[in-house]
């Protein structure tokens, strides 16, 4: 027998077969269940007493039922018995249209003889082997197109695009920085950066060079050419944010922890977020009897 049973397929035709309705339901289990106990040939030894403890163990019986149980299979022509070297065996009738294995194996010998109608081999076998016989089907070739799968695949990676430089890899282009036409802002970003961390270590700042850094950048960029905010008073602006005391750079400084919010505004056309910093900034200079005076830097 088989070291274990193997996975099969039960078709819907087989419950309306008028050979199979002819067998008793305990032969009809027992056929179905043969077939875990079959090679991929259809062909399982003829031991009624290993049969039992094996697919009917719950079923009270004695060996010679189970031996009328398999004799009738044969008599309703579901089964052919044979023998081969003195060692009886039987075959599936049908089995190569049913059960249809990805990877074939053979453990039994074939019969000699013409096979009656329903019955055929996929690969013969002249004798028992000890090892399970590869797959020789001359629809699906034995392992050697698994092999050939997995050496056209080397040789995809050892001659094609990588392995002979013919078309190496794609390199990215270089990201273009929004601020490098405002070298005070370019200088400041990272610094603004590292006080939006101090304020909120668990923020997450986009890596250098990403997408997302970039279009930070961008957002910094556009308060200049967008919203038409002096460098020098966004610079001081937002130092004033995350230095000062005052009570409305306190509140406000909890509200940005990242530089892509400060354009976020309401649809209804309110001030940007930097808007409104930018207002409480001018406002608390003018409590204070003036606004400073900005220092003179270049663009």
């Amino acid at each position: 027998m088989p070291r274990r049973g193997r996975i099969r397929n039960v078709h819907p035709e087989q419950w309306t077969r008028v050979e199979f309705c002819s067998c008793s339901p305990l032969a009809r289990v027992l056929l179905l269940a043969l077939r875990n106990e079959s090679d991929d040939n259809g062909i399982f030894r003829w031991h009624p007493q290993e049969h039992k403890i094996r697919l009917l163990p719950m079923d009270a019986m004695m060996p010679d039922q189970m031996n009328d149980l398999l004799t009738e299979l044969v008599d309703a022509k579901e089964l052919m018995r044979f023998e081969i070297a003195g060692i009886e065996y039987a075959m599936h009738r049908d089995f190569h249209l049913e059960q249809r294995p990805n990877k074939h194996t053979f453990y039994y010998p074939t019969p000699t003889e013409p096979l009656p109608d329903g019955y055929r081999i996929r690969v013969p076998v002249s004798s028992t082997p000890t090892e399970p016989l590869p797959n020789q089907d001359d629809t699906t070739t034995t392992g050697r197109e698994g092999k050939g799968k997995v050496g056209e695949g080397k040789g995809k990676v050892g001659e094609g695009k990588v392995g002979k430089g013919k078309n190496p890899p794609k390199t990215k282009p270089p990201v273009s920085d929004p601020l490098e036409k405002y070298r005070v802002l370019q200088e400041f970003y990272p610094k603004l950066c590292s006080m939006i961390v101090n304020e909120h270590p668990h923020a997450i700042l986009p890596a250098e060079s990403t997408k997302a850094w970039t279009e930070s950048r961008l957002i910094i960029a556009q308060l200049v050419r967008v919203n038409k905010y002096p460098v020098p008073e966004i610079v001081d602006c937002l130092t004033w944010l995350f230095q000062a005391d005052h009570k409305e750079a306190v509140w406000w400084r909890d509200k940005v922890q990242s530089p892509r919010g400060l354009r976020d505004c309401k649809s209804d056309g309110s001030l940007t977020k930097f808007g409104k910093i930018h207002k409480e900034w001018t406002h608390r200079d003018r409590v204070l009897g003036g606004k400073p005076p900005v220092k003179d830097l270049a663009i």
